[in-house]
């Protein structure tokens, strides 16, 4: 281990929780079946909206659904995806499988969470589910291997507005020419990756440098 790095600050690193991550049923249509909806669509099972259910491993409470497009003035849908909360605890007992080889409990555990979403789908659209021509899905373990993000944590990791400091990483290091960045320096989401981006162009390039080419970009 480099040196340059504290042991204190390891341990606080180490210390922070993930935020939890996403299930994702990925969905293709036959084609000119389902029309493409401009918009995203939130939908809630229940009246508990604002409860954290990332332990809830029975079903899904709520997912979001929205349709992809691909040219201006789009009038069929060719796929869609269903988006829903999944806590990593969920599929802990596959860790360390290995993509594809994860056995016939991993596809069946996938296969029951999308057909329960299918269903709850059906309910709010009527008739979709005879105008898909197939479906796929992703886990925490697959956000996991194809973004790298621990327990494919979906926003980084957890702030704490009770202990905000213990939660701050900055992007310059103690070894020279190491950068950090993306959604951990700063806040969660897209928005949190762009402006660490530019907290970390900051410290490659100098404030005032960075600040007047955007500005001139505008």
């Amino acid at each position: 281990k480099d040196q340059r790095i504290k042991k204190v600050y390891r341990k606080r690193i180490h210390s922070l929780e993930n935020t939890s991550s996403f299930f994702n049923l990925y969905i293709v249509f036959k084609k000119n079946s389902f029309p493409y909806l401009n918009k995203n669509f939130y939908h809630f099972m229940d009246n508990e909206v604002w409860v954290d259910k990332a332990t809830n491993f029975k079903n899904p409470s709520y997912y979001m659904f929205y349709t992809s497009a691909n040219y201006q003035q789009q009038k069929w849908a060719d796929n869609a995806s269903v988006l829903t909360q999944m806590d990593y605890a969920e599929v802990v007992r596959w860790k360390g499988t290995i993509k594809g080889l994860r056995g016939d409990d991993y596809e069946s555990f996938k296969q029951e969470k999308a057909e329960y979403l299918l269903g709850e789908l059906e309910r709010k659209f009527p008739g979709i589910k005879s105008k898909i021509k197939a479906y796929y899905t992703a886990t925490p373990l697959t956000y996991e291997h194809y973004n790298g993000a621990p327990q494919g944590a979906a926003f980084g990791l957890a702030k704490d507005h009770k202990s905000i400091y213990k939660s701050i990483i900055l992007p310059n290091t103690k070894i020279p020419n190491l950068f950090f960045t993306g959604h951990n320096l700063n806040m969660h989401g897209a928005l949190g990756v762009t402006i660490g981006g530019v907290l970390t162009a900051t410290e490659i390039l100098g404030r005032e440098y960075l600040i007047n080419k955007i500005q001139k970009s505008l």
